[in-house]
């Protein structure tokens, strides 16, 4: 995943989609913008492109794949990606309010720093990727395969993790409901000073 510099002077920013610029000093950034969503309208696979900055409220990308892209800093409120398969892509820092991920395939994605607040993630199977950082409030994880992730200063609230596997997945100052606790394989998770309530719990390595 190797993208060209933007040619503003003193800019350290990559260049967008297909132009010689980045998002933030395009010209015409609604024209760009169009054009970016007609594409991903059109095409199945989304494949080494970078979208950093780029707005996708809204937007559709169900039943597509998306691999090793970049969405820097990118908002995706009430975006849908169910039935979506993701691979090693990076979601760090993007607005995900609102957006639907279920029955996803999501492998090596990047969802550093991102709000994911009051998102979907029902019924998928997220492996290995990294949540560090992202607030993650009101959010639904049933029936999701969360093995190998990171969930790393992560702020997390108002969250269940229903009947979901959590086999090496890595936990940091978490405080666990009931329903996860018992519907949850937590004692496979990396737990580091995580509880249910008042009461401390240990997990495959505290």
């Amino acid at each position: 995943m190797v993208f060209l510099k933007c040619r503003q002077k003193d800019c350290t920013n990559k260049t967008v989609f297909k132009e010689n610029y980045c998002f933030i000093h395009t010209k015409n950034k609604e024209k760009l913008t169009n054009e970016i969503h007609d594409y991903i309208k059109k095409n199945k696979i989304i494949k080494n492109l970078n979208f950093a900055f780029v707005p996708f409220d809204n937007i559709d990308f169900s039943k597509k794949e998306i691999i090793f892209s970049r969405f820097y800093k990118c908002s995706f409120k009430n975006a849908n990606f169910s039935k979506t398969s993701l691979y090693s892509s990076f979601f760090d820092f993007t607005d995900l309010e609102n957006s639907d991920f279920s029955s996803s395939s999501i492998r090596f994605v990047v969802f550093g720093g991102a709000n994911l607040n009051n998102t979907n993630f029902s019924e998928v199977n997220v492996f290995s990727s990294n949540f560090i950082g992202a607030q993650i409030e009101n959010t639904k994880f049933k029936d999701a395969d969360l093995s190998y992730s990171r969930f790393i200063g992560a702020k997390i609230k108002n969250t269940t993790f229903y009947n979901c596997n959590l086999k090496k997945a890595y936990f940091q100052n978490m405080n666990f409901d009931d329903l996860s606790i018992k519907t949850s394989n937590y004692q496979e998770a990396i737990l580091k000073d995580c509880c249910n309530g008042d009461t401390k719990i240990k997990g495959y390595i505290e």
